[in-house]
This record gives structure tokens, sequence and C-alpha cells, in this order.
């Protein structure tokens, strides 16, 4: 802001009604001439690459002191948008995630370059590697490059129409190793599950164990046709064993797998068959006699175990939908009561409805 002052008096023979006329004249010096991020590579702005997450934001700004640098006008448009650098360096390959939100309702356009600078400090078509245009004015710009080599390189943040960008415009440059497993998966240990069929729908990721990532596939390894996602429709299984493979899987990782048996038996009325007359000689006075015999009793739960009517520390509640249902008489921890229901062949109930 520059001030000039201007002072205008009257003559001597005007003086008895003078006065002094005191006139301020401002004039402002253009404020968005800026240009914070470098207009070309050579004074590009430094980046440093945080992990995972935007932590090390560099302000840009992108006022009319932000020429074009020439080269490549955008990844749709073509022309010599004003624009704006930044650099930034990787020591290994990495999966590089590129950001900027602009302050201000303007639309921009990202472009991702090697690090070698034409004459000039300029860069060419042939340097670029990628770009991003959502082609929305004000929105958030994001740049995705995976197994991005080690090496520097440059990011371009050009303004759509020779747009301008305010001061606190933010562009975030972070990234995770190309290669390297950050986080392994985990898909728990194996389980079984002892049914009788008809029982309904059951959450097979229930019956695994130790602390599984949740999110993996599930591969019916007997073509059942009874899986969708995690839940198994007992009601279409035929008595017999069935294996369901849990997959889970993350970047550069290897893939961790768990195996869930399903024990289905039948789930019918057991069948009770009596024994033929027994005829016995009792002995002078005597009215009765004891006597021995096989009962048989034959249960459809062929493969697996059906459930049993009592289980030491627990209360029996009922049936409903050939499930049955335990209460324990102590409570426990959820790992702990997960192990103790795997353990005995059950899994921990989910209770969703009324009936229930």
């Amino acid at each position: 802001m520059a001030t000039f002052y201007s002072f205008l008096s009257l003559p001597a023979s005007k003086r008895k009604f003078g006065f002094l006329l005191l006139v301020f004249l401002f004039i402002s010096v253009g404020a968005d001439s800026q240009c914070i991020g470098g207009d070309t590579p050579c004074s590009a702005l430094s980046a440093t690459v945080s992990a995972s997450s935007c932590t090390n934001p560099v302000n840009i700004g992108l006022g009319v002191g932000c020429n074009s640098s020439g080269g490549t006008g955008g990844c749709f448009y073509q022309g010599g948008f004003r624009d704006a650098f930044v650099t930034f360096t990787i020591a290994s390959a990495t999966n590089i995630t590129i950001s900027i939100t602009p302050s201000n309702n303007r639309d921009v356009m990202l472009h991702l370059y090697n690090g070698n600078t034409g004459a000039g400090c300029a860069v060419t078509s042939a340097q670029e590697l990628a770009c991003m245009d959502n082609f929305l004015a004000g929105f958030s710009e994001t740049l995705n490059y995976s197994g991005l080599p080690a090496g520097t390189y440059y990011v371009r943040v050009q303004a759509y129409n020779n747009n301008t960008l305010n001061s606190n415009s933010f562009v975030c440059v972070y990234g995770t190793p190309a290669g390297i497993c950050v986080t392994p998966p985990n898909a728990g240990s194996g389980g079984t599950a002892n049914i009788c069929s008809a029982s309904g729908s059951i959450n097979l990721f229930t019956y695994l164990g130790g602390s599984p990532t949740p999110g993996g596939t599930w591969t019916d390894n007997m073509n059942s046709g009874a899986l969708t996602g995690s839940f198994l429709n007992t009601n279409l299984l035929s008595p017999g064993v069935y294996t369901f493979t849990y997959t889970v899987t993350a970047p550069s990782c290897p893939s961790s797998s768990a195996v869930v048996t399903v024990n289905a038996g039948g789930g019918g009325i057991p069948t009770v068959v009596c024994p033929s007359d027994i005829t016995t000689t009792n002995g002078t006075g005597l009215c009765g006699a004891s006597v021995n015999y096989s009962l048989s009793i034959v249960d459809d739960c062929t493969s697996g175990t059906c459930a049993p009517s009592s289980i030491p520390g627990f209360v029996l509640i009922g049936t409903l939908n050939g499930h049955t249902y335990f209460r324990s008489t102590t409570a426990a921890l959820w790992p702990n009561a997960n192990a103790t229901a795997n353990s005995l062949g059950g899994h921990l109930a989910t209770i969703s409805t009324a009936v229930e």
C-alpha cells in the first residue's frame, strides 16, 4: 500500500478567507501478483513425502505472478495456463498420492513429471508421467501413481483458463513403500462347525479363531451353492462334510487363508427301535423279574454332532429354527467366550429378532 499527500493553498490575497485543502490519494499495489509456488521447475517449492496420509502440506498460492512455463496444457485441455510447481524426492519405489484442495472455487489440473528439466527450466509432454482433472471447479484433485521409482519428480498445478488461487491452496504428497508389506493380512485360524442341517443361516466368520481381519473373501470349496458372502444357508445342505476357505489380502503382502469345516447332519427326528418282547421264567412267588435289553436309536445326524441337552456351566434356554440356545452362568470377555463356544461346537449368538 503506497500513500501520497497533496497540499493546495490559496494566494495571499485570499488568505483571509483561505483554507488549507488536504487531499489524500491512496494507490493500492495488487496483492494477487504473488506466486508462492515457483512457476518453473527450477523455482519449485520442496515437498516432504509423508507416509500414508497428508501431514506435510505445501502452500503454493497461484496468483497472476504464476505465469505459464509452457509444456503440455493438461490431460484434456490444451493451453499455456497459469501454473505453479512443487518438487519431491523418494529414495525407493513408492505408491504415491498427490492431492490439492483449492481454497476458492477454481478448477485446477495436476501433472506429474520426471525430474529432468528441459531448456530454460521447462517441462515437456515427454516427461509427463500422469495427470488428473475431474472437471469440477473448487473440488480437490487427487492423482495416484503406483510403484513410482526412486528419484526426483515435479508436480505441476495448473489453473484452468488462467484462473488464480488464493494463498491458502495446499498440495500434499504422501505414499507407502511399493513392494513392501506394511500391514500383513490375518485370516485368523481355522475352525469347525458341527450342525444339523436345516438350521437356518450361520455366519462362518464367527467360527474363525484368533483375530481375523474382516473384509476378506470366502470360497465354497465343495460348490455347495449354500454360501453367500460369509453366510451359509444350512437348509440347502445335504448331510456331509463341507469346507470353506477365508482369504484376506493386502498390498504387496502374501495372502492369508483359513479353513472352516462344517459337519452337517440331517437334523431330523431320531427313530427309536424298540426290542421284541422278552419272556423270562420267575421263581415261585415272584411277580416280576429284571431283564437286560438293547435299545436302538437311529439319528440322521450321520455327520457331526447334534446339540446336547445340557452343558456344564450353561443353562439350556430352548430351541428355535433348528438352533439350540444356552446361556452361561458366569460372565466372560468376548475372546474367551468365543473360544469356549467354538470348543463346544457352537458359536456366540447374535440376537437380532424379538422371537430370539
